[in-house]
């Protein structure tokens, strides 16, 4: 074997072992509950404000899967089904989360222990990808996971890793039989770059494989790739000082990188990835952790092109947030998703989640706007949804790499999805499962699901959310 192939191999089984990890074995039991911690309401510039009249008073049902995997993706269909891939397996929900009913593909489908799933709301095919070295193993049902199908080789340039999946509407491209009505987008990131695959016939075969961020933006850690409803692509990169966009206007033949001017919030180190959500009017949302470990946002009004001044998404009292993630609905309502501690980081080496003493105690936070188009003018209103005696982790969270180190449990990412109602859901990693009360050090990677039971719907035509319907 070539010293070149080597080294290269080599390297790759370093940052792929940052996302391959076997899972903890899985704590019996379910629970519910609705968090009661009050809300605090404050604008983009960080100033304290009232809580809008539109906001309510948001409850959240928590649900777990009963299986153990952390980094968990999900969907949600048109017929308000929920998807969840957790570890190595596929999880469905006809209940809003309540319980779920393991629907994975037929055993002789290889799995990895790196899945990542995405449901297209347009045909209602869920779409399951499993890493390896050189590509990936693509699965998709048209049934709810009934039946699946397999592509062994979905895929744009080897090598990858930290894949990302979504569809969207075709710009300029002609569909490829068995027509497909969406593009189907890979991509992955290199060791140096991120790199955009597409497949033009319902993920049965993929090429035109090409840079979308290149190595001059210090590595390609990208975030999960998104469309808008003119089928313009969205991937969010972690960069150098700043966070990186890349757009594509022309079903990922070729694509834009603009630098976030965040004026001052720069970006954590170790940078976690960026997320973006995209509303019904085109307007584009970025949020990312800033290098005081606090989240920031930036807004696009004009589709990418150019990006409003950074302002505030976590609220004054978190000190230090991590792995990010973000749904919109209609013209500036969105809800973004954070890890956070209000621990005193003073004494910490820095603020971020790796230097965080043994007593740090992390919780999952939703930020709702309404108005969120309105970046520092906007109004941002926090809820702390774990309750206080279950928090998600305690403790230092490691999410830089791999060093075989048991805090490694939560990984690089979860997810945030909303139905065709506006419903928000959250399928995060609960570390502690009731656990850390009496055993700090805990270290679980139990999948978990929040859903919005009240409160403000992402959609106007639904602007307040009652209790979801129960099949």
């Amino acid at each position: 074997m070539p010293l070149v192939r080597v080294l290269v191999l080599a390297l790759l089984a370093v940052f792929l072992a940052g996302c391959a990890q076997t899972p903890p074995s899985t704590p019996p039991g379910i629970f519910t509950l609705l968090p009661t911690s009050g809300l605090v309401a404050f604008t983009g510039a960080g100033v304290a404000t009232a809580v809008p009249s539109g906001i309510g008073s948001p409850t959240w049902a928590i649900n777990d899967v009963k299986h153990s995997g952390a980094e968990p993706t999900m969907g949600v269909d048109a017929k308000g089904t929920l998807y969840v891939v957790s570890a190595n397996d596929v999880f469905r929900s006809k209940d809003n989360g309540t319980t779920w009913q393991m629907v994975s593909p037929p055993a002789n489908f290889p799995k990895t222990l790196d899945p990542l799933l995405w449901v297209d709301q347009d045909t209602g095919r869920v779409f399951l990808d499993h890493l390896y070295l050189a590509c990936s193993y693509l699965a998709f049902s048209d049934d709810q996971g009934a039946s699946w199908l397999y592509n062994p080789a979905a895929c744009g340039i080897p090598a990858d890793d930290h894949q990302t999946l979504t569809t969207g509407k075709p710009v300029g491209v002609p569909l490829m039989p068995p027509v497909y009505p969406n593009v189907v987008y890979y991509g992955w990131n290199g060791i140096a770059y991120s790199g955009v695959a597409r497949s033009l016939d319902g993920g049965m075969t993929f090429a035109g494989g090409v840079i979308a961020i290149d190595q001059a933006h210090c590595g390609g850690l990208n975030g999960h790739m998104k469309t808008d409803k003119d089928g313009i692509v969205y991937l969010p990169a972690a960069g150098c000082d700043e966070p990186v966009v890349a757009v594509s206007r022309d079903s990922g033949l070729t694509w834009e990188q603009h630098t976030i001017a965040t004026g001052g919030a720069g970006r954590s180190t170790p940078g976690d990835d960026p997320s973006i959500a995209l509303d019904t009017a085109g307007n584009a949302y970025l949020i990312w952790p800033g290098k005081d470990a606090k989240m920031y946002g930036s807004v696009s009004t004009d589709k990418g092109k150019t990006w409003g001044t950074a302002f505030h998404i976590s609220p004054p009292g978190i000190t230090s947030s991590l792995e990010p993630v973000s749904i919109a609905g209609d013209a500036g309502r969105v809800a973004f998703g954070y890890y956070a501690t209000t621990a005193d980081t003073s004494t910490w080496k820095t603020p971020n989640s790796d230097d965080a003493p043994k007593d740090a105690r992390w919780h999952l936070y939703v930020t709702y706007s309404l108005d969120a188009i309105g970046g520092p003018s906007a109004t941002f209103v926090t809820q702390q949804l774990t309750p206080d005696d279950n928090p998600i982790s305690i403790g230092r969270v490691h999410n830089g790499g791999s060093d075989g180190t048991p805090d490694r449990n939560l990984l690089d990412f979860f997810d945030m999805v909303r139905d065709g109602q506006g419903r928000v859901y959250v399928a995060y990693t609960d570390g502690c499962y009731h656990k850390c009360a009496s055993d700090p050090a805990t270290r679980l990677s139990q999948t978990t699901v929040a859903t919005l039971t009240s409160g403000p719907g992402l959609l106007s035509a639904a602007p307040m959310l009652g209790a979801p319907a129960r099949s």
